[in-house]
Order: C-alpha cells, then sequence, then structure tokens
C-alpha cells in the first residue's frame, strides 16, 4: 500500500466518520401525526378537507371569531383588492 493509497482510505474513512451523525439525526426527525397535523393544502391527498381536532364542537362553534385575514391580490406586485392593506392578525380570546 503506497502512501498516496493510504491517503485516500483515510479520507474515505473521515468522510464517513462525519457523515454518520448526520445520518442519525435526519432518523431522530419527528415523523408527522395524522391526529394533529394538517401536512398538506386539503389536509390529505384525498383533498377531505376534514380535521380529527375535537377543539371546535356544537357548544363553541357560536363562539368563533375571526382570526387573521389576508387579502387577495390579483397581481403579486400590486395593491391588495379592495385595499384591505397587508395580512392582519386578531388576538384570539380565550
Amino acid at each position: 500500500m503506497s502512501i498516496r493509497d493510504g491517503a485516500t482510505f483515510a479520507l474515505i474513512t473521515l468522510l464517513i466518520l462525519v457523515q454518520i451523525p448526520a445520518f442519525t439525526a435526519q432518523q431522530a426527525i419527528k415523523t408527522a401525526n395524522a391526529a394533529t397535523d394538517w401536512p398538506m393544502f386539503s389536509h390529505d391527498l384525498s383533498a377531505t378537507r376534514y380535521s380529527p381536532l375535537k377543539q371546535i364542537n356544537a357548544a363553541n362553534a357560536g363562539k368563533l371569531q375571526l382570526a387573521w385575514r389576508m387579502p387577495y391580490r390579483a397581481d403579486r406586485n400590486g395593491e391588495p383588492v379592495g385595499g384591505l392593506g397587508a395580512c392582519r392578525k386578531r388576538r384570539l380570546s380565550s
């Protein structure tokens, strides 16, 4: 084994050892919880728009208030339609 082959072997070993923590960190990423997450537009691939959450029910549905609004912009570089301004937030009362 020549010096060049030894250096190449050492470099490859070092690169592998550096990648092991990155690989294990990716494996530790929390997976989505189907019972609480809304992972994509329309909730799921079937576009059911159904949420299994139980926070809103018949008893408290009448107390719901507007929490935020975002004006429609036909042209992203133009003014908001209706002159509503930027996205407005309202604080939810508990």
